[in-house]
């Protein structure tokens, strides 16, 4: 389990897809608001005999605390600091829009992607709790 692990660390990641596979809405009963769901798949291969995949959803604040997290390790690295670019905020008139939605949703796709191209969620615990990834790696490699 141990060499799974070290293996789930160092992997490559072109063995590892990203993707935002779904958009729902929510709803806040208490002040009837709407707010989107972004379902987050990802997808591993290579770390044990079978590929390894898990969902898990988030809405744009939980991407923006991420990044608010991830930000110091992103300036900290020239290569960096303009390529991992967050999405800009909401729109207050206009954000339940299903073009805007679609548009928000490939721009946190392209965000993920970019971020986990320059870090391991193993290097950024934030990074790691919001996609749950040593939580699924373990659970693969151990079952």
């Amino acid at each position: 389990a141990d060499d799974k692990q070290e293996i789930a660390r160092i992997r490559p990641r072109r063995y590892t897809e990203i993707s935002i596979v779904e958009v729902t809405r929510g709803k806040q009963s208490s002040i009837s608001s709407e707010y989107s769901i972004f379902t987050i798949e990802v997808f591993l291969k290579g770390i044990t005999e079978n590929e390894i995949c898990w969902r898990c959803g988030h809405r744009y604040n939980d991407f923006k605390r991420l990044h608010a997290s991830a930000k110091p390790y992103i300036d900290s690295i020239a290569q960096t600091r303009d390529t991992v670019v967050f999405p800009l905020p909401p729109l207050l008139h206009n954000n339940m829009d299903p073009a805007f939605i679609e548009k928000r949703r490939r721009d946190l796709e392209s965000y993920l992607r970019i971020l986990y191209h320059y870090f391991s969620p193993y290097d950024l615990p934030a990074f790691d709790a919001f996609l749950l990834y040593s939580l699924h790696v373990t659970e693969a490699i151990e079952t």
